[in-house]
């Protein structure tokens, strides 16, 4: 190791940060070797998928470097796990406007009745949806369409296990409560 890499390997992640942005090639390696695993090893356990493990560790990156001067001082660690976090979740989000229909579903024949009649379902549960808190709206999505476990969502999000379980309580009934009053069942 040369001793403008050791010099680099003394520096504070912040600093390290910093001069990677600014070109610094011993900086984004000393960067790399510090938090490229780290990042890989919780974007994979979140995304379960080899290649959107690297989008996100290289967007928690870039993020990270765009962000630098928003961070004060605290605990790196738990700020980047944070933004990579937050990147593959985004990730998962991003999924489910790219999934085709099933090929079963896809075939499915249905009278013009029935396709109006669903039609407007879906534009009721989907204003119902959009009625309920952002909290609530991640909690369902990770759990019904990400089959994530309460236990799971609740480390994502940083709150106990209670708190998920009485959310996704509470936005059920409350699906309910608005899917009734708008006529359907």
């Amino acid at each position: 190791m040369s001793a403008r890499e050791s010099a680099v390997a003394q520096l504070d992640d912040k600093t390290l940060v910093k001069r990677y942005w600014a070109g610094d090639v011993d900086a984004e390696r000393e960067f790399r070797k510090r938090w490229e695993q780290k990042l890989h090893g919780r974007a994979y356990s979140i995304l379960h998928d080899a290649i959107d493990t690297e989008i996100c560790v290289e967007i928690t990156m870039v993020t990270a470097g765009l962000k630098i001067d928003e961070y004060r001082g605290e605990n790196f660690r738990g700020w980047i796990l944070a933004i990579c976090e937050n990147a593959a979740l985004e990730i998962i989000r991003s999924r489910r406007s790219t999934v085709p229909l099933p090929p079963g579903l896809a075939a499915l024949q249905t009278s013009p009745e029935e396709s109006a009649s669903l039609a407007e379902q879906i534009v009721a549960l989907k204003e119902c949806i959009s009625n309920l808190s952002d909290e609530a709206q991640l909690y369902l999505e990770l759990h019904y369409f990400d089959e994530f476990s309460y236990s799971w969502i609740a480390e994502l999000e940083n709150v106990n296990k209670r708190r998920v379980q009485t959310v996704i309580w509470g936005a059920r009934k409350a699906l309910l409560h608005c899917m009734t009053k708008a006529g359907m069942k």
